[in-house]
């Protein structure tokens, strides 16, 4: 038994997609025992010939929309890829060349401070030894600070080129996420169209079907028990559905008691 919301959505979705196939399937077998029954009669053969031949042709034209909106998809979200990947390496390359510039810059800093401050000392020691432990307090001092600064500097400018290369590959994915969905988008208005255009020649062709088996009474009451047959399995699934969704509802309000 259902204990929560989720299960019980869970439980309508699997068993409206039962339904659907049962019904689906209802449909199917009397669109098969209309043909079959049609396939007897000689002035029905060619309407059928031709109806089916119509539907084959429908469909074919749906499934090549299809094929199209696909390989569109696939095509543009290809160079997307590529064109990120692209991105992606001369960000990088960009990102190595900064770090790698950042170190250079700080060891040729620090290198230049301890030449100085050896340089310093050495004329500290020329001076008389009560004056020598300030001057090489002061030099130490001023040595350290410099080495502080050079090092700071190096974490600043490794920070910004990091910064520039997550913006760099944040734009990159982005362009592609864009890309993503606006082809998705004309891709799904192909498919859709392709849906709709399948329909319509569907309706026209049961429409000429109808009209062709119209002129003659045999044929004419074949398709009559067809749509019998059909409208009374739409009325049976629908009053399922009715009763699929009463049930989860009453399931529902008991959850919250």
């Amino acid at each position: 038994m259902a204990r929560t919301l989720a299960d019980l959505t869970l439980k309508l979705s699997r068993d409206l997609d039962a339904l659907d196939a049962i019904c689906n399937q209802q449909r199917d077998k009397t669109e098969e025992d209309r043909d079959r029954a049609l396939v007897e009669i000689d002035s029905a053969k060619k309407a059928l010939k031709n109806y089916n031949k119509g539907l084959a042709s429908a469909k074919n034209a749906q499934m090549k929309a299809l094929q199209k909106a696909n390989e569109l998809r696939d095509d543009e979200l290809r160079d997307a890829e590529e064109k990120r990947r692209n991105t992606a390496f001369k960000a990088e390359q960009k990102h190595r060349r900064a770090k790698d510039k950042a170190f250079r810059t700080r060891q040729k800093a620090l290198r230049a401070a301890k030449k100085k401050w050896k340089a310093d000392l050495e004329k500290i020691s020329r001076h008389p030894l009560s004056e020598q432990r300030s001057l090489r307090k002061a030099a130490d001092q001023k040595y350290e600070e410099t080495v502080e600064a050079a090092r700071n500097k190096y974490q600043e400018v490794i920070e910004e080129a990091r910064i520039t290369y997550q913006s760099a590959m944040q734009d990159a994915l982005s362009e592609e996420r864009l890309t993503f969905e606006r082809t998705n988008q004309v891709a799904e208005r192909m498919i859709s169209s392709a849906v709709v255009e399948y329909e319509r020649t569907i309706a026209q062709e049961e429409g000429r079907l109808r009209a062709e088996l119209a002129n003659d009474p045999v044929t004419r009451r074949i398709q009559e028990e067809h749509d019998r047959r059909l409208s009374q399995t739409r009325k049976d699934c629908e009053q399922k559905r009715e009763a699929l969704f009463k049930k989860f509802t009453e399931d529902r309000k008991k959850l919250s008691r």
